[in-house]
């Protein structure tokens, strides 16, 4: 049996419950590709004689799931970080203002502690805390300290942008 047309075989079969967990035809197709994009870079961990359908399906709840928290975490540092997504909507995209906003954001962030950036960074980037720890060789209790400490000094040091409004 060739697990590779095994596994292109079973693309269409994925797609229902793509659809089902995306709610999008075309997050759904997405969602499909890179299921059966890992399912061959990962086919040496496929166990022959299991169920390929069961395989498949779990990478495609899987890969969903972390794509979800990885959004769910980026959208939450941007609440979290003194609401600075409410501050940019205030601003027009296109606006000198903006730009000195975004500019001010990262002045800021350069200018914390290298021990505070880097956590607050990779949160950012969608690291989960414990990856951040094992990267950084620290305790994910520090680093979850170190992030909430960026944090708050990130919402002091941006106070002045917090009752920003555009006429």
């Amino acid at each position: 049996m060739n697990l590779s047309n095994s596994i292109a075989d079973y693309s269409n079969d994925l797609k229902p419950f793509a659809l089902k967990l995306t709610k999008d035809s075309e997050a759904a197709n997405d969602l499909v590709q890179d299921t059966v994009v890992k399912a061959l870079r990962y086919q040496k961990s496929y166990k022959e004689g299991t169920n390929l359908k069961g395989w498949l399906y779990t990478i495609m709840r899987n890969t969903f799931i972390n794509a979800y928290r990885s959004k769910v975490r980026k959208n939450t540092w941007l609440e979290s970080s003194e609401n600075l997504s409410k501050i940019s909507n205030q601003l027009d995209f296109n606006t000198a203002e903006y730009e000195i906003f975004k500019q001010e954001v990262m002045t800021k962030l350069t200018g914390l502690n290298s021990d505070l950036r880097l956590p607050i960074m990779m949160l950012y980037q969608g690291y989960k805390y414990e990856e951040i720890a094992a990267k950084l060789n620290t305790p994910v209790g520090t680093i979850k300290s170190r992030v909430f400490i960026a944090r708050r000094l990130m919402r002091k040091q941006l106070a002045e942008y917090r009752d920003y409004k555009m006429n």
